[in-house]
C-alpha cells in the first residue's frame, strides 16, 4: 500500500508535548513493518513495568485494558479506544490513562518509500495532567535516548532480516553437555542443537513462551525438520513443552492452550471477538513450543499489547463512527477477509486496486470505483471496528495438519493422540495408499523366509522415501502403506521415488492418491483418519496395475502437475467405476520414465 500522505490523522493538539525522530533507511517500508511497530520492544527499552492485560467492555465493542503495578500498587490504568494502522505505511494509538501523570499518550510510526528505501518516522505525543508538566523535562532527554536506540533496533532488525545475522548476548545460562546427553538417542543434528541452545540463552522471554519452530528455522538458515525433529525429541526428554493452541481466525490471538492434544476440544470460544468457534486441524490449531524449567528459566511478560506483530494477517485495523468513511491507498487485486465487530461480520471478498467496501446493518458490500484507492464506509448506526485481513499465511505456523502429517511426530510424539470421543476436521490433507501387485504368489514362490525379508526391506525403502518427501506412515495393513502429506506435491514426488526404487528390486508396487477433507481421530492407539477421502485413495490404489494413480482434484493441487513432470513420464485420464462411489472418478495414471 502507497500513499502521498503518510497517515490520516490530525496534528499534535496545542497543548501536547511532541517528540518525533526520523531515520532514512536502505530497506523498503515493509521490511520494517513490524519492527517499526513493536511497542513491546518500545516499552521494554522504557524500562517500563510488565502490564496486566483485560478486556474493557465499551459499549459493544470489547477493547484491550491493561494495569501496570509497582511494588503490588496500582500505579496506571490504560485503555485503547482507538487503535488503528495501515499496513505498511501507519500505525496509531491513542492510550487514556488514570491514576497517572499523564491523561493521553499518542504514539505514531509511519513509513514512507523514497528513493534508495523508507523515510521512517517514530512520533509521541504526551498530555500530562497539569501537576506534572513542569517536571516532565527532567525525563524528556531520557525518552528521546530511547526513542533514538529504539529506531537502532529497528535498523538492526531490518537487517537481520536480510540474514545479516549477529550473535547475541547470553540472557541465561544453558547446560550444553546436559542437553546433549538428553537428546543423544535421537540423534539430533549438531548444528542444529547449536543454534538452537545458543538462540535459547539469549532469546527475548516473549519469543522463548511461544517458539515457533518454522520461523525460527528460517532464520536459523536451516531445514525446519532438523529443528523441528531436536524440539520433539526434547519434549519427550522433558526438556520442552508442546502447546497445542487454538488461535482465533480473526484475531489471530490464543483463546485456549493444552499440554497434550488429547486436551483439545472441537468447541471454543474467542473473548475478544466475541466468536464460538470449531476447531479444525489446518487453521485453527496452531504448534508451539517452550523450555520446560528443568531447561532454563523464563517468565513471560506483556509490556504491550494490540499492535500489528501480533497480528500479522491484519492489514488494515480501524474504526468508523456511525456514517463514517475512509480511504484507504489501496490493496494489490486478490481475495481478503473482512471482519467488523460488533457485527461478526467476516466475509470473503475480492477486492481490487480501487471500490467500495460498505458496511450495512445486512453485512458487507463491494463494489468497484472509479476514484483510485479503497473507500470503506460504516452505514451502520453503530461504531464498528473493521479490519481488512490477508488469507491465512501459514507459512510460519506449524498447525496440526503440518505436525501430525510428519513420521518424526508419529515417531517421537506417539502418544499425542485425541481424547476417544474428539472428532476434529481437516479441510485438506493428502492421503497415498501402497500395495505390493502378487505378493501372495512371491511368498508360494520363492518361500516364506525370502518373501518376508523382501517385504520388510520394500517398507523400509518405502518409510524412508515418506519421511525425506515430509510425510508420516499412519499405519500398515499387511503388505499396504497408509500415508499422509500436508503438502500434496510431496506427496507426487514421495510416489515417483517410491515406485522408481520398488521397481529397481524386481517388485511391483502400486500407488494411489487423493486429496480432500477428512477427519482425524484416535483408532486402536493411533492417530488416524476417516472419510470420504481416505475412502476414496483407497479404492483408487486398488485400481492400479503398477502405476501411480491420483484424483483429478490431486492432480489439480498446487505443484502436482510439476513435481510429477520433473522426472517425465507418460499421463493417462481416464474415468473409472469405483466400489462404493455413485458416479465415475476422473483418474490419471502417471507411468514414470525409468530408462533413464
Amino acid at each position: 500500500m502507497r500513499a502521498q500522505e503518510p497517515h490520516p490523522f490530525p496534528p499534535p493538539l496545542p497543548n501536547e508535548i511532541v517528540m518525533r525522530e526520523t531515520l532514512h533507511l536502505p530497506y523498503p517500508p515493509d521490511q520494517l513493518w513490524f519492527n517499526l511497530t513493536d511497542s513491546d520492544l518500545f516499552n521494554r527499552l522504557l524500562r517500563l513495568p510488565s502490564l496486566r492485560t483485560y478486556l474493557d467492555r465499551d459499549g459493544d465493542l470489547n477493547l484491550p485494558s491493561a494495569e501496570m503495578r509497582v511494588a503490588g500498587l496500582r500505579l496506571s490504568r490504560q485503555s485503547d479506544p482507538l487503535v488503528e494502522w495501515e499496513a505498511p505505511r501507519w500505525f496509531f494509538r491513542r492510550r487514556e490513562f488514570s491514576n497517572s501523570p499523564w491523561k493521553s499518550i499518542v504514539s505514531l510510526q509511519t513509513v514512507v518509500e523514497v528513493s534508495g528505501g523508507s523515510e521512517a518516522t517514530y512520533e509521541m505525543r504526551f498530555l500530562p495532567q497539569w501537576w506534572f508538566k513542569p517536571l516532565f523535562g527532567f525525563g524528556a532527554f531520557y525518552i528521546r535516548s530511547r526513542i533514538k536506540r529504539f529506531l537502532s533496533e529497528v535498523v538492526g532488525g531490518a537487517a537481520h532480516l536480510q540474514s545479516i545475522r549477529e550473535v547475541p548476548q547470553p540472557r541465561r545460562s544453558i547446560d550444553y553437555t546436559s542437553v546433549a546427553a538428553s537428546l543423544a538417542d535421537y540423534e539430533p543434528d549438531s548444528s542444529a542443537l547449536s543454534l538452537l541452545l545458543e538462540w535459547l540463552a539469549a532469546a527475548e522471554e516473549r519469543d522463548l513462551a511461544r517458539i515457533k519452530p518454522l520461523r525460527l528455522a528460517r532464520e536459523f538458515g536451516i531445514d525446519y525438520r532438523a529443528l523441528l525433529r531436536i524440539l520433539l525429541a526434547g519434549n519427550r526428554a522433558g526438556l520442552f513443552d508442546l502447546n497445542w493452541e487454538l488461535v482465533c481466525p480473526s484475531c489471530r490471538g490464543v483463546a485456549s492452550r493444552s499440554l497434550g492434544l488429547a486436551g483439545v476440544k472441537p468447541g471454543y470460544h474467542c473473548d475478544a471477538c466475541r466468536l464460538d468457534l470449531r476447531a479444525n486441524f489446518d487453521e485453527a490449531i496452531e504448534v508451539t513450543f517452550a523450555p520446560s524449567p528443568s531447561l532454563c528459566r523464563a517468565e513471560q511478560r506483556d509490556y504491550c499489547y494490540g499492535f500489528p506483530a501480533r497480528a500479522p494477517h491484519v492489514l488494515v485495523q480501524m474504526t468508523l463512527e456511525a456514517g463514517e468513511r475512509r480511504r484507504l491507498d489501496g490493496a494489490p487485486e486478490g481475495g481478503y477477509f473482512v471482519w467488523t465487530l460488533p457485527q461478526q461480520f467476516r466475509e470473503e471478498l475480492f477486492v481490487g486496486g480501487s471500490g467500495v467496501i460498505t458496511i450495512t446493518d445486512g453485512g458487507l458490500e463491494f463494489s468497484g470505483s472509479q476514484q483510485a484507492g479503497l473507500e470503506v464506509r460504516n452505514d451502520t448506526s453503530q461504531r464498528t471496528m473493521f479490519q481488512l485481513q490477508e488469507k491465512l499465511r501459514l507459512a510460519e505456523c506449524l498447525t496440526a495438519a503440518r505436525l501430525t502429517a510428519l513420521q518424526d511426530f508419529r515417531e517421537l510424539s506417539a502418544a499425542q493422540l485425541l481424547a476417544p470421543d474428539i472428532q476434529l476436521g481437516i479441510r485438506n490433507l493428502t492421503i497415498l495408499f501402497t500395495d505390493l501387485k502378487g505378493s501372495t504368489e512371491m511368498y508360494s514362490r520363492v518361500g516364506d523366509v525370502e518373501a518376508f525379508d523382501r517385504v520388510r526391506q520394500h517398507f523400509e525403502a518405502l518409510f524412508e522415501v515418506i519421511r525425506s518427501h515430509q510425510g508420516g506412515v499412519v499405519k500398515t495393513i499387511g503388505d499396504s502403506v497408509m500415508a499422509v502429506f500436508a503438502e500434496p506435491a510431496n506427496a507426487a514426488r514421495a510416489a515417483v521415488e517410491m515406485r522408481e526404487r520398488i521397481s529397481a528390486t524386481g517388485l511391483i508396487l502400486k500407488v494411489g492418491i487423493h486429496s480432500g477433507p477428512c477427519i482425524a481421530i484416535t483408532q486402536n492407539e493411533l492417530l488416524d483418519y476417516f472419510g470420504a477421502t481416505v475412502n476414496l485413495a483407497a479404492r483408487i490404489e486398488a485400481l492400479s496395475g503398477g502405476e501411480v494413480i491420483f484424483s483429478r482434484a490431486f492432480f489439480d493441487s498446487s505443484g502436482v502437475a510439476a513435481a510429477l513432470g520433473e522426472r517425465g513420464g507418460e499421463m493417462r485420464w481416464e474415468d473409472a467405476a469405483l466400489k462404493g462411489i455413485l458416479a465415475p472418478v476422473r483418474i490419471g495414471r502417471w507411468i514414470p520414465d525409468l530408462s533413464g
